[in-house]
């Protein structure tokens, strides 16, 4: 029965540090995703003429 445990304690830690290390990854690359689109939203919303479109692209409404 010890054998056992130990066996499955062996293959579950890694596997467990590896699903940790991927949402990580996941997290990171989709955070990095929308701060980009928000940067390309806030330079077009500079180069914007209008006043008022201007306030409505960089508060986002």
């Amino acid at each position: 029965m010890h054998t056992n445990t130990t066996g499955l304690v062996l293959r579950a830690v890694p596997a467990a540090i590896g699903i940790g290390l991927t949402w990580l990854g996941i997290t990171l690359i989709k955070n990095e995703r929308e701060l980009l689109f928000r940067r390309l939203e806030l330079e077009s919303a500079l180069k914007e003429k209008s006043n008022a479109e201007r306030r409505k692209l960089l508060l986002g409404n």
